[in-house]
């Protein structure tokens, strides 16, 4: 028996992320009920998209959407809906969290749909709110899959900053082929992946039409000049400093944000700042027995490495400005992702090919010898020896796995933050930065021994966590205070 979906409670707002709780289930022993995860009214049933007004086709089919809480919307959700929408209440702990995710462009109001085998009826209710009023699926029990969606991050993160370095190794006189590979890569897997959304109906062609390309011709050039300063300066740099010195880039971002977007500082922000750059003076600063993990490190390098991390920043601003325009023009439609990403890594292809002059002349090298810097890079690349004597082994493996793993941390990022929000997401991002550092001081392959952290190089990095935990605590801080009041209140008198 098919019953009709139960309705939930409003969410006065649009564009929202939201978790769902089951709150009760009352239905004769012995009957197998099954529930639905959360429909936003209008949301596409075949996909559950919760975007109200969704156009396209799924599985060559016109999008049904939800409109109402009838019977017969109601089994169009149990027999055109996905299966990982549907989950039997059985293995639904009541009072806690069993879906969350974000509804896109919503009205009011939403469904949850039910399924019985029995011909007695079923209660059920449900709460839905939004993840401002509601404590986050991440801290409201036990998840399997999430807590899987975090593993893969930390440790997916850890190793893509650990390849980076083993990268440059053979690479490091020949940076421009990993830039390109790198970005051959992003082409490739975002291309693929914006045709196959493009296929479903999840993208339409007013978005792929609705942005000016200028903007994403700046994106791609300024990516593009991170990538290579990025390379060159993490190439003569110790591996334990990068996971430290990559930390400036929240400066650039809270600037640029203050200065480009007019947008305010909150306290916390600035503080959480403030202490990042005291973290990495700190570590920066040599011990009582003069040693510094940066005292053999030119300092050239260090200026080119930080450099490297404005252009990002910039692009970053470039993005949200791309992003609040089309949807804009969208009639308040967000901008699929994909397109941005797909969009302006073919751009940054493009301009690292174009900026491939200025980096033979920072070198040393004319243009005439650019032939030869292309010959003897790729045979590099390919593991060959060259004759400028540069050890090539490692390669092409070793930019291969880096790759890799930069794209598995981006797409497990990306999931992680659809599936549990940016609270969690920041937090698991923090706490990154001392694995990596811990990383780093094992007996890696290729890579030469770690010098010495010292007191200095670990009180800093504990100051620049507080500064990222401070930082972050507009996000984290108030579903961790709930967390508690839930707790206090369910004690018994």
């Amino acid at each position: 028996m098919i019953l009709t979906s139960e309705v939930v409670p409003d969410v006065d707002q649009d564009d929202f992320d939201y978790t769902v709780k089951l709150t009760s289930v009352e239905a004769q022993p012995g009957c197998n009920v099954t529930v639905s995860k959360f429909y936003a009214q209008g949301a596409c049933v075949g996909s559950r998209q919760n975007d109200i007004g969704l156009s396209g086709t799924v599985k060559g089919l016109t999008c049904a959407k939800v409109e109402d809480n009838t019977a017969s919307t109601c089994s169009e959700v149990f027999t055109s809906g996905p299966k990982d929408a549907l989950i039997a209440s059985t293995t639904i702990s009541q009072g806690q969290s069993f879906d969350s995710g974000k509804a896109c462009y919503s009205s009011d109001r939403g469904y949850v749909f039910v399924k019985s085998t029995c011909d007695t009826p079923v209660k059920i209710s449900a709460t839905v709110a939004t993840a401002d009023d509601a404590t986050p699926a991440a801290l409201s029990g036990l998840d399997w899959y999430l807590v899987l969606s975090v593993l893969a991050v930390m440790v997916t993160g850890v190793a893509n900053r650990v390849m980076y370095k083993m990268a440059l190794v053979p690479l490091q006189n020949y940076v421009f082929f990993l830039a390109q590979f790198q970005t051959f890569g992003y082409v490739l897997v975002y291309g693929t992946t914006l045709f196959l959304r493009y296929r479903a109906g999840l993208v339409t062609k007013q978005m792929l039409d609705v942005t000016p390309k200028q903007l994403f011709l700046a994106v791609g050039a300024l990516e593009a000049l991170s990538s290579l300063l990025g390379f060159i300066g993490a190439a003569r740099l110790p591996g334990v400093t990068l996971p430290l010195l990559s930390q400036s880039m929240m400066l650039w971002q809270l600037l640029f944000a203050y200065l480009l977007l007019g947008k305010s500082l909150r306290p916390a922000q600035i503080a959480g700042a403030l202490l990042v750059i005291a973290g990495v003076c700190a570590a920066a600063w040599p011990s009582q027995a003069g040693a510094s993990v940066f005292q053999q490190v030119r300092p050239v390098f260090i200026v080119v490495f930080v450099i490297s991390l404005i252009f990002p920043a910039l692009a970053t601003i470039i993005k949200e400005k791309i992003f609040a325009a089309a949807e804009h023009r969208l009639g308040g439609k967000k901008l699929d992702i994909f397109v941005v990403n797909t969009c302006g890594s073919t751009a940054q292809a493009l301009f690292v090919f174009l900026l491939l002059p200025a980096l033979t002349y920072s070198r040393g090298m004319s243009v005439t010898e650019l032939p030869s810097y292309l010959y003897q890079g790729a045979r590099c690349f390919g593991g060959l020896a060259v004759a400028c004597g540069s050890d090539c082994s490692g390669a092409p493996l070793l930019p291969a796995l880096y790759t890799l793993t930069n794209l598995a941390f981006n797409i497990s990022a990306l999931n992680l933050l659809r599936t549990a929000g940016n609270v969690v997401m920041s937090l698991v991002m923090s706490t990154i930065v001392p694995l990596t550092i811990w990383s780093f001081t094992l007996p890696l392959p290729y890579l030469p021994a770690a010098p010495a952290l010292g007191t200095n190089f670990i009180l800093g990095t504990g100051v620049l966590m507080a500064g990222l935990l401070t930082y972050n605590s507009p996000q984290w801080l108030p579903a961790l205070r709930e967390r508690v009041q839930d707790q206090g209140k369910a004690k018994p008198a």
